[in-house]
């Protein structure tokens, strides 16, 4: 299948930070749905952690505690990806590695106003994915945000939702 997707409103004064920053937006609410689908499943949600090469921006931790709505937990290795499967490596060997385990180095709140920014943003047009979002709402369980974020203005025509 071809898998196609569009910017709603992209115009010519539209720059490159402008198009990363929706595709984060994209990102940080794909991660959403798959919350949204855990809580909707009634799975018990504990701390959200963030490790790796994205944890070193401020602007996609900020970005990613909005979005979801849940404070994030920043830990303080950026390479937690070979670390783990050093791991996965050691134990199926059978070999013993003493690595310490990652600290919370920041825990980074959701942005209230940023977010009834972003979900007024979204309500302008969500017309591609009627009836998607807000999933979750201000106050449903495992969410600190009084707002629902709500996704960039982008869209893929193939997303079934």
């Amino acid at each position: 299948a071809t898998v196609r997707g569009a910017w709603q409103g992209l115009a010519a004064s539209h720059d490159r930070a402008t198009l990363l920053r929706s595709a984060l937006e994209g990102v940080a609410f794909a991660l959403r749905d798959v919350v949204e689908a855990l809580l909707a499943d009634d799975v018990p949600l504990g701390p959200v952690h963030l490790v790796g090469g994205g944890s070193l921006d401020p602007r996609w931790r900020h970005l990613l505690a909005t979005v979801l709505g849940r404070p994030l937990h920043v830990r303080d290795q950026p390479h937690a990806s070979v670390l783990g499967a050093a791991r996965l490596a050691a134990a199926a060997t059978g070999v013993a590695l003493d690595l310490p385990d990652p600290r919370t180095a920041a825990v980074v709140q959701p942005d209230d106003r940023t977010a009834a920014a972003l979900y007024r943003a979204w309500s302008a047009g969500r017309g591609h994915r009627p009836g998607r979002w807000p999933a979750i709402r201000p106050g449903a369980a495992g969410t600190t945000s009084q707002h629902p974020a709500a996704p960039p203005n982008v869209s893929g025509s193939d997303r079934r939702g």
